[in-house]
């Protein structure tokens, strides 16, 4: 359908409704306190790095949690960019949102090279930005993940063009290498989808086949070349951290069944394909309030309802593609089957296509629930790729580009047929239905019955509300929650029926020629409104906003761990992968005299520390906050630290030792209990300094763990436990052992009879052992750190005889170490720590880690490409647009004029 609108008027249009609807729906984010909530990249985190963001080209070192580890490398994408001019505080507010008016404009660019009409592609850009999948993702934390959806949604619209050349599939492959720069492993999906597209429009657009087939190939291989350059950086980095040494990526049977539970935990149950067309009808998000709590079982631990432990559930994301979207997603199938002359060849083969690709999608989407997975799980390092749940991508995909086709019909019947203007809603309704195309009616009464399938569906839910009550109690939650939590759900489920009822309505008058003449412009105002008030209704729940001033406000507890973090770590468990210190100690002494309810509150504010204030302050911690995929090397030296009987108590202590742990935050009764069963012949542990729960400033009433604070005080119940006999960050030592078996040395360093701060184990092929006793005695060592960062330590050493230089710090292969500007080798000792062997004398050491930049300059260079093949197409495509007279150089397969 040719609209008055030009395509740049278009462009325009959809643009300034677009931030105006994400205006109001982050209406918050203009407030100077407020950001929003972030899961995988809270402000803590993202402004724990800020100051060296320049530098995380060259590496990323995470140097909070645990003893450190290397992470994938900054890479040069959207997301990157937006970090770089915004800051912390500013990414948080406008992340989100600026995603989302990209993923939007994208859908607009893809509907527009399919052909379709103005409005048809405004309402489509609508649909995808607001689609809730991509925009839950992005309010969760993973704007990324929305990133690699526009990404997606631009390589097909360029796939789609009808002057479609080998400039356009290079920009594809460009295109596709930023989805995977900015969604990793949900870019490495989407590639597939964006490959299967290329073959598909390859293969339909000539008589000869197998000729098809071949060029297709071709255009796949060249495309798949584009993608590696642009991602190169973030290939090679997570192959590095992802991959190689990582525990359980093995590509063997056996490994592959191991991990086929870890894999599979994020699997869509096939009951909650609801969620597509009810919002709310499992809950939304883990917190949010009036029994809107996620009540599914996305994230649930399996066997779980048999053991109950584990998670019973987690979801951060929402699947709704919208009642008015999936109605008329259906609409094309049904115009293709029945051969609609409305449709060119082309355009059916399309609808046939992406039909396919979502019901495949959403098969393999149900991973554990259902066989389908087990096919692509089996494929080559398919094991490594976490979370079946991610194939909702390109199912949500698939739903949005045949919603754009079932817009697109409604509206070509009014340019293809003289329609005439009916005066009465129901006379022309009733016309049609007797009288009209044959799909069209069987259109029709899909719809009708759905609806009353719909009505049946919801009189049943209502009436037995007794019956989910129950079933909702059964599953970990309060007899008051379960209620609570029913009726929040019956009522999503009405406003879904509420808005299933209005769009069915507005079809059966589209399909009915109600709309022709002067009322065609309320067909898309009727469709917009009911689009947009539906997904931005639906979508409301996942925008959640907080102070970050309150919320980060510095405690004088948080004062007295912050300083000098580096020469000491924090924890509050026996172990990073174990349980709480308080409920170990209970578990081991029943008569211990802790106090449950501060060891509660300890417990949950440590979680919230961990993950925020923790990063905000650079507070380094033993203990980890996530790390899904455990190197070979930590999950060896982990295992051997793991206490599994009462036998074993001085394996906690041990590890404490070699990790400088050197603080314990606690029940003040614990110095007690851990100086009697942990430490009993030295007595090691003490209190630093006592502390207390107490409401923040201003606070009258507490009522969530937000409004607590942890306070220095000269008679709390808390105490900072201080360990002496945790080795300092740096140590040099005199006598060392070389042991080239790993498991050995394990065995010595886990042993009762070795002395950590005597003797230092050297891992692989050392220096020959060292074990003069009297020459350590004798000798004068003084070790002293002149300054430090993330990705690099300088330390000033005085050493009277010869011996290694221990930094309590993570060995990786990518950190190296000079000693007065000379290079030297990088030791391993003590299984996992960084070290280095030093002469006589007086000496400056520097530890430094930096990745190959080789990955990075590519990407770099593949993005100028890009940039450069952008501008030459736009120069040609306004040069020829001069040039040629109205109605020439379209070469798209035209519809049939009948």
């Amino acid at each position: 359908m040719k609209s008055p609108i030009s395509t740049a008027r278009g462009l325009v249009a959809v643009t300034v409704f677009l931030l105006l609807i994400l205006a109001i729906s982050f209406a918050k984010s203009f407030s100077a306190s407020q950001v929003m909530f972030s899961s995988d990249g809270p402000l803590g985190y993202i402004a724990s790095q800020w100051q060296w963001v320049s530098g995380s080209f060259s590496g990323f070192w995470q140097d909070l949690n645990w003893i450190g580890s290397e992470q994938p490398t900054a890479t040069p994408n959207v997301s990157t960019g937006l970090f770089l001019l915004l800051g912390p505080v500013g990414f948080l507010k406008f992340y989100v949102p600026l995603t989302l008016l990209i993923l939007g404009l994208s859908g607009w660019f893809l509907f527009k090279q399919l052909g379709l009409s103005t409005p048809t592609c405004i309402l489509g850009a609508f649909a995808v930005a607001f689609n809730t999948h991509p925009f839950s993702y992005a309010c969760w934390g993973l704007g990324s993940l929305t990133l690699t959806f526009a990404s997606s949604f631009v390589a097909m619209g360029l796939l789609a063009s009808p002057r479609r050349n080998i400039l356009h599939v290079i920009l594809a492959g460009l295109c596709v290498g930023m989805g995977i720069a900015e969604g990793f492993d949900n870019g490495a999906i989407m590639s597939l989808y964006v490959a299967s597209w290329l073959i598909f429009l390859t293969y339909v657009s000539g008589p000869k086949k197998v000729r098809q087939l071949t060029i297709g190939a071709a255009f796949v291989a060249i495309m798949a070349v584009c993608a590696a350059l642009l991602a190169a950086q973030t290939l090679h980095s997570l192959i590095t951290t992802q991959i190689q040494g990582v525990s359980g990526t093995a590509q063997d049977n056996k490994t592959k069944e191991e991990r086929w539970d870890w894999a599979t935990q994020w699997s869509l149950p096939k009951a909650e394909t609801l969620r597509i067309i009810i919002p709310g009808i499992y809950g939304y998000r883990m917190d949010t309030p009036e029994g809107g709590e996620y009540w599914g079982a996305v994230g649930q631990q399996p066997g779980w309802e048999k053991h109950r432990r584990g998670m019973p559930r987690h979801s951060g994301s929402g699947e709704y593609a919208g009642v008015l979207v999936c109605l008329l997603a259906i609409f094309p199938v049904l115009c293709a089957w029945g051969k609609s002359k409305t449709l060119s060849d082309l355009e059916r083969r399309m609808i046939w296509f992406w039909f396919v690709v979502g019901v495949i999608s959403l098969f393999f989407s149900y991973g554990r629930h259902a066989p389908f997975f087990k096919i692509v799980y089996s494929l080559p390092y398919f094991s490594t790729i976490r979370n079946p749940i991610k194939y909702l991508l390109p199912f949500q995909m698939a739903v949005l580009v045949l919603f754009g086709f079932g817009v697109e019909l409604l509206y070509r019947r009014y340019q293809q047929s003289a329609l005439q203007t009916a005066k009465s809603a129901k006379l022309a309704v009733t016309t049609w239905w007797k009288s009209g195309l044959v799909y069209e009616r069987r259109y029709g009464q899909v719809l009708v019955a759905l609806l009353a399938a719909f009505l049946f569906g919801f009189l049943i839910y209502s009436s037995s509300a007794t019956e989910v009550r129950k079933h909702i109690a059964s599953i970990g939650f309060s007899e008051a929650d379960a209620t609570a939590i029913h009726k929040f759900s019956l009522a999503e489920v009405r406003w879904s029926l509420l808005f299933a009822a209005a769009s069915v309505a507005v079809i059966l008058l589209a399909l009915s020629g109600w709309f022709a003449g002067p009322r065609l412009n309320w067909l898309t105002i009727a469709l917009g409104l009911i689009l947009v008030t539906d997904l931005y209704r639906a979508n409301k729940p996942w925008v959640v906003h907080y102070n970050y001033k309150d919320k980060y406000e510095l405690s004088s507890l948080l004062a007295v761990l912050k300083e000098q973090p580096f020469e000491r770590r924090v924890t509050t468990k026996t172990h990073p992968m174990g349980t709480n210190l308080g409920d170990f100690v209970q578990a081991l002494i029943p008569n211990a005299q802790l106090n449950p309810q501060n060891q509660y509150i300890l417990h949950s504010l440590y979680n919230e520390w961990l993950q925020h204030q923790f990063q905000y302050y650079r507070i380094q911690s033993l203990d980890i906050s996530q790390m899904p995929r455990v190197p070979e090397l930590d999950q060896a030296f982990m295992s051997a630290f793991m206490p599994k009987s009462a036998q074993e108590l001085h394996l906690p202590r041990r590890l404490w030792e070699l990790t400088n742990t050197r603080w314990i935050l606690g029940d003040k009764a614990l110095v007690d209990v851990l100086n009697l069963a942990l430490d009993a012949q030295q007595r090691r542990f003490r209190v630093k300094s006592e502390f207390n729960f107490v409401p923040k400033p201003g606070r009258t009433a507490v009522t969530t763990f937000d409004d607590l604070s942890a306070e220095i005080s000269t008679n709390g119940a808390m105490a900072i436990i201080e360990f002496t006999g945790a080795l300092p960050r740096a140590k040099f030592y005199n006598s060392w052992r070389t042991v080239s078996d790993d498991v050995a040395a394990l065995q010595e360093l886990s042993s009762l009879t070795f002395d950590p701060d005597e003797t230092l184990i050297v891992n692989g092929s050392g220096p020959a052992s060292s074990t003069n006793s009297a020459s350590a005695t004798a000798s004068t060592n003084n070790v002293q750190i002149v300054s430090y960062e993330p990705r690099e330590w300088r330390l000033q050493v005085e050493n009277s005889a010869p011996g290694i230089l221990l930094l309590n710090d993570r060995w990786d292969d990518d950190w190296s170490v000079t000693v007065n500007g000379q290079a030297q080798p990088l030791l391993r000792c003590n299984h996992i720590m960084r070290g280095v062997q030093l002469s006589p004398g007086k000496h400056e050491v520097a530890f430094n880690y930096s990745v190959p930049k080789r990955g990075l300059y590519i990407s770099f260079a593949s993005i100028i490409a890009g940039v450069l093949i952008v501008g030459f197409l736009g120069f040609t495509a306004a040069r020829k647009k001069a040039t040629t007279a109205p109605g020439e150089g379209d070469t798209r397969p035209q519809r049939d004029p009948k």
